[in-house]
């Protein structure tokens, strides 16, 4: 959060809106949120208009909290037709009218997470191009990244 917040007051000039980079949202989304809450900045996407051009996007985040749920809703308001935020424990999607949640499927055996949002997003995307509703597409994104979670070893020698 101190990171986060000091980064912020660099880049503060007499402008009320510090600007983010839609893409620099996913590693620190959690600390970029807390701060901005505990700040009341207001937040502009620097290229919201990228928004209206996607159908899905991915974020990764440590816990499911408001912060993350008014970021899901932002994103949708400004164009996106389903936004996801991954967590440790599950998965929460947005489809610009109501949320739904994802539990994580227990892997049969853990590897490595490495690769496990990637495998979730790709299994979640399999089902969506299938004609998939959002809580189908959601378990086979779970029940990919707990196959993946099982096999991967990317650091086998």
């Amino acid at each position: 959060g101190e990171v986060v917040r000091e980064e912020i007051r660099k880049q503060e000039t007499d402008q009320e809106a510090f600007c983010v980079n839609v893409m620099l949202l996913s590693p620190h989304a959690d600390d970029v949120a807390k701060v901005v809450v505990e700040e009341g900045i207001k937040v502009l996407l620097q290229e919201p208009e990228i928004l209206k051009n996607i159908n899905y996007g991915i974020f990764s985040f440590e816990e499911e909290n408001e912060e993350v749920r008014e970021l899901l809703k932002m994103g949708c308001g400004l164009g996106a037709e389903i936004l996801l935020a991954t967590f440790g424990e599950g998965s929460l999607a947005y489809d610009g009218s109501q949320f739904y949640r994802q539990p994580c499927i227990p892997a049969a055996k853990l590897v490595n997470t490495v690769g496990a949002g990637d495998s979730y997003g790709s299994g979640f995307l399999a089902g969506i191009f299938r004609g998939e509703d959002i809580p189908s597409a959601m378990r086979r994104g779970a029940a990919k990244s707990a196959e993946i979670v099982g096999i991967f070893e990317p650091y086998h020698i």
